[in-house]
């Protein structure tokens, strides 16, 4: 399954086709301890904390007052402390942010970030790749239901956690651990399947239509307009910074704006920003745009209420577009 130096982009079509890896270590890891984590952790973000177990995880967003975004991350809870998966450039604004409302508290972040790294496996053969780098076995314990409530399940094996994703849309395991323990991993998965490069991972999680923060996201966005809802946000539980404003959308029905896949035509690929048009008006902005072998030039950007149905005709940079769901179909 090695692939050849030839593929094309690195790792892309194995990992279609069969299976490939990504080094993930230079995103940012968080460790919360105190017997008041829990509690803490549920009332500083949109999902529900208090309802995960032991080898459960969630996906959600920490708020503004005005409900708009300070960042993203996923939560992993182990018997001991939570572990918080997010993006590299959120790794010391996060820590910051969470330490503001500690007092008085039983809570404590730790940044482990260097000690620690991360490999993600995808692909319909990743379980192939589970077997070279030995946590196949324990892997499968996480087969449990589908779906959202549980796609961030994981384990704790020794000193590795190994935990489901969303990253691609392939079916993503994750591997956690001490830094020289993945280097081992890497060594391994290095021998039997070619490792995606950053080109190839972007090009996946756009066709997924999986926005990042600071790329697809930022300060500006409510989580509601980037397709966070499903994942993100719970509606049962309690209070928590920013709640009156979902709450009030929520109640309201609609947001203002959208993230929607764009199919692009032949031309160059539009740079972030890059104005969406309508009937000559502008209606939104590009943030993300990649030319995938599978769909050719492709696009995620936010449009206008009114204007998100797929199969609308738009134009990006002087050329004829299409705004398309998400995540994207061949």
């Amino acid at each position: 399954m090695a692939g050849t130096p030839n593929e094309g982009i690195a790792g892309y079509a194995t990992a279609r086709e069969a299976a490939a890896w990504a080094d993930l270590s230079a995103r940012g890891r968080l460790k919360v301890t105190g017997a008041d984590r829990v509690r803490f952790l549920h009332n500083q973000c949109t999902n529900d904390i208090k309802r995960l177990r032991p080898g459960d995880g969630c996906y959600a967003a920490c708020l503004t007052n005005k409900g708009k975004m300070r960042g993203d991350f996923v939560a992993r809870v182990c018997d001991e402390h939570i572990l918080l998966d997010t993006e590299a450039r959120l790794r010391e604004p996060l820590a910051a942010g969470l330490r503001r409302y500690i007092a008085p508290e039983d809570v404590k972040t730790e940044d482990i970030t260097e000690a620690t790294g991360m490999l993600m496996l995808c692909g319909p053969k990743r379980g192939e790749l589970e077997w070279a780098a030995r946590p196949a076995r324990l892997s499968s314990m996480i087969g449990r239901a589908g779906g959202p409530a549980h796609s961030y399940a994981h384990i704790t094996a020794g000193d590795l956690v190994i935990a489901r994703s969303w990253r691609t849309g392939l079916g993503n395991l994750d591997i956690i651990g001490p830094r020289g323990r993945i280097s081992e991993l890497k060594a391994a998965l290095a021998k039997v399947a070619p490792e995606l490069g950053a080109e190839a991972l972007n090009i996946l999680r756009v066709e997924a239509g999986i926005p990042v923060f600071g790329v697809d996201m930022d300060e500006n966005t409510i989580p509601n307009e980037a397709g966070l809802e499903a994942r993100a946000i719970s509606y049962e539980k309690g209070c928590y910074i920013g709640q009156e404003t979902i709450a009030r959308i929520k109640s309201m029905g609609h947001v203002n704006r959208h993230l929607v896949g764009l199919r692009l035509g032949q031309g160059t690929l539009p740079p972030p920003q890059e104005k969406i048009l309508a009937a000559g008006v502008e209606i939104g902005y590009i943030t993300s745009a990649v030319a995938s072998p599978r769909l050719g030039a492709i696009a995620l950007g936010y449009v206008r209420r009114g204007h998100e149905q797929p199969g609308t005709r738009v134009a990006v940079a002087g050329q004829a577009a299409e705004i398309s769901g998400l995540p994207f179909e061949s």
